[in-house]
């Protein structure tokens, strides 16, 4: 099977796609969070989060989903050929998922002042860097079984997303 723009470009749309569904399901704690805070800055009390974290907050979810996108779109792009049977859609499960996952960890690992500490209260930036690897590798059975359900639906016709 030839790779092609025109197929990475698909891919890549459908990460995005993933993305912005991520994102909206991430506004409706954030959004509360904002409600509180609004109230409780209406009310003259300490803030939950610190408006300056708030925002640093709105911005890093949806980055990190949109890197987890294309990350995750660019394996899929590239374990095109292996999908042919459902120990390919398995492997290419039990890949994607600790990258989407991986990306939202380094998120808060890389922005661990103020967003990682906001999220991980009683861990150090060591310790969300040492937890990376670990989630990825629990994870990647999960995205495997992910990746037969999958290929069960691509066998109906049924679309993937």
């Amino acid at each position: 099977m030839a790779y092609t723009v025109t197929q990475y470009r698909a891919d890549i749309v459908k990460g995005l796609y993933a993305a912005v569904g991520l994102t909206f399901i991430a506004a409706l704690p954030l959004g509360l969070l904002g409600v509180v805070d609004l109230v409780e800055a209406l009310s003259r009390r300490p803030l939950e989060v610190p408006w300056g974290t708030y925002f640093a907050i709105i911005v890093a979810v949806p980055a990190s989903y949109a890197l987890a996108a294309v990350l995750a779109a660019s394996a899929a792009f590239v374990t095109r050929p292996l999908r042919a049977n459902v120990v390919g859609w398995v492997l290419t499960g039990a890949l994607m998922t600790p990258i989407v996952y991986g990306s939202v960890g380094l998120m808060l690992a890389v922005l661990y002042d103020p967003v990682g500490a906001t999220f991980l209260e009683h861990s150090t930036r060591h310790e969300v860097w040492a937890m990376i690897p670990l989630i990825m590798g629990l994870l990647a059975p999960m995205g495997g079984a992910l990746g037969a359900y999958a290929w069960w639906r691509d066998r109906k016709g049924k679309p993937l997303l």
